[in-house]
């Protein structure tokens, strides 16, 4: 989704900033900027690429602004987020981020997935937390498994609904480069696999009943099945 945008942003000359982006890549923690206020301006920006909801933003109406948020189901999350940690994260070359990544990765990889996963479920509970005083104001929201397989579609819904014109054939275009469907999985890529539900080859039957128990409220919201 992120690429996605940027790519048609920047042919339609709409200003894009991923302050989050900015900060890993500087090996500074992305969740902590003191001074948002300096650079961030209610109008004439898109500001993208968050993976979880800044504390910083808490701090600004942004009700009525046009937003886009892409959910998934956490079960997958927190698979995807195993082996990325373990195995195919992309880490800054320096910072304290580095330094966090590297314990992290080590962590992962000696205690296996099902712990991981079950040592991340606060986390996301607190980000899908943050997420919920979103949805009653102006948003659209979209699930990872509904959108995947239709990059295309997914696009021009996104971009009409920020009234961004582009020619289809870019849309298109733009879809098709980022359309990665591997054959088989393969941990050491970032897009290790793309289908939905993917935690049940991985996680063990106690696991996901624990995760289903944790994941109540967000698995009935948004209409994934236990």
């Amino acid at each position: 989704m992120n690429i996605m945008l940027v790519q048609a942003f920047d042919y339609a000359k709409i200003p894009h900033i991923a302050l989050s982006e900015i900060a890993f890549s500087a090996g500074l923690p992305g969740n902590e900027i003191t001074n948002a206020r300096k650079f961030i301006f209610p109008y004439g920006y898109c500001y993208r690429g968050y993976r979880q909801f800044p504390t910083y933003l808490k701090s600004f109406d942004i009700s009525r602004n046009r937003k886009i948020l892409l959910i998934r189901d956490p079960r997958d999350i927190l698979v995807s987020e195993y082996f990325s940690t373990a195995y195919s994260h992309e880490l800054p070359a320096n910072g304290l981020v580095r330094e966090e990544m590297l314990k992290l990765r080590n962590f992962a990889r000696a205690i296996g997935v099902d712990k991981y996963c079950l040592s991340q479920v606060e986390v996301y509970q607190r980000n899908f937390e943050n997420y919920r005083a979103l949805l009653d104001g102006e948003i659209r929201v979209y699930r990872y498994e509904d959108v995947v397989f239709e990059k295309s579609k997914w696009l021009a819904d996104m971009l009409s609904y920020f009234e961004v014109i582009i020619p289809p054939a870019v849309v298109e275009n733009i879809a098709a480069a980022h359309d990665l469907r591997p054959e088989r999985e393969n941990p050491a890529e970032h897009v290790r696999q793309v289908k939905p539900a993917n935690f049940r080859l991985h996680l063990k039957p106690e696991t996901v009943e624990i995760l289903n128990r944790e994941f109540k409220i967000e698995l009935k919201r948004h209409g994934y099945d236990t």
